[in-house]
């Protein structure tokens, strides 16, 4: 009798340590994990320890995810600058979803070593960084550029080609870049309705970004190499223009130059620009 009762006495144990177990396994595995963030990477971002002029801006980019089933959101963001050990004040902003999608232009406005973190904080209090290391140096004089001044352009009831390729000055007609594919390939901006782009009909994407700039006719001149070209953030891909402006842009293989529109008789008619762009 004494053993029947020790046997199931045994018996019970066991079957409460695999209730717990089984309770155990069922719970979700993530629930104790801090959120995913990653940063961004592509052309446009700054994703990797650099040396960088200072004075130039950069874009730094993260998407964020919350691993926490029981609340499935995430809570702040915190961006902190550190330069030789001293932070600058924060970036905090509060979050309320289960992810992120965020980007920060920043101006690496400093000489020497810079840590850039970011950390995301869910509504359990877990948290997770991603850092890049910023180095700020001088700007060198900078190199000569190449310039191709009183280039002709036009739009849609123009005679003049809308198809320009920045690095040689040359602009064509959509029937000579539809019949060449190396001729289609080289095209860096494109012209119409008013406006200096990136995609037309016979284009997806040239890959060009433009920004705006506060240089007058008188600057652009002036201008001879591109020590201030780090100063300038191009992220648009596309800008209406008018005579006087100067646009800066960066090709999708890297170089960088300013547009002066010299003048427009209308945004489908005749565009005459000088242009500017590194060797």
């Amino acid at each position: 009798m004494k053993k029947l009762k020790f046997l199931g006495a045994f018996i019970a144990a066991i079957a409460v340590i695999s209730m717990m177990f089984i309770s155990s396994c069922n719970k979700d595995t993530t629930s104790d994990l801090s959120p995913t963030i990653n940063l961004k990477g592509g052309t446009i971002y700054t994703s990797a320890d650099a040396i960088i002029d200072s004075g130039t801006m950069i874009n730094v980019g993260i998407t964020a995810f919350s691993n926490t089933s029981s609340s499935s959101k995430l809570a702040k963001l915190s961006l902190v600058i550190t330069i030789d050990n001293t932070p600058r004040p924060s970036i905090d902003e509060t979050l309320s979803a289960s992810s992120a999608d965020k980007d920060y232009a920043i101006n690496v406005d400093w000489i020497g070593a810079a840590r850039i973190s970011i950390t995301v904080t869910d509504k359990d209090g877990k948290t997770n960084v991603v850092a890049i290391n910023i180095t700020g140096k001088k700007p060198s004089s900078g190199t000569t550029l190449t310039s191709y001044p009183n280039k002709n352009m036009g739009g849609s009831t123009s005679s003049f080609g809308s198809y320009l390729d920045a690095e040689t000055g040359n602009v064509y007609s959509v029937t000579q870049v539809n019949a060449s594919t190396t001729t289609k390939n080289s095209i860096d901006v494109i012209f119409d309705l008013g406006t200096l782009k990136t995609t037309a009909a016979v284009i997806t994407s040239t890959g060009t970004t433009f920004a705006s700039t506060t240089l007058t006719s008188a600057n652009f001149d002036a201008i001879t190499t591109d020590a201030t070209f780090g100063s300038y953030n191009p992220t648009l891909t596309q800008v209406v223009i008018t005579a006087g402006q100067v646009v800066f842009f960066r090709t999708i293989g890297g170089k960088k130059g300013l547009i002066k529109v010299i003048s427009m008789t209308s945004g489908t008619g005749d565009l005459n620009i000088d242009l500017k762009i590194q060797p």
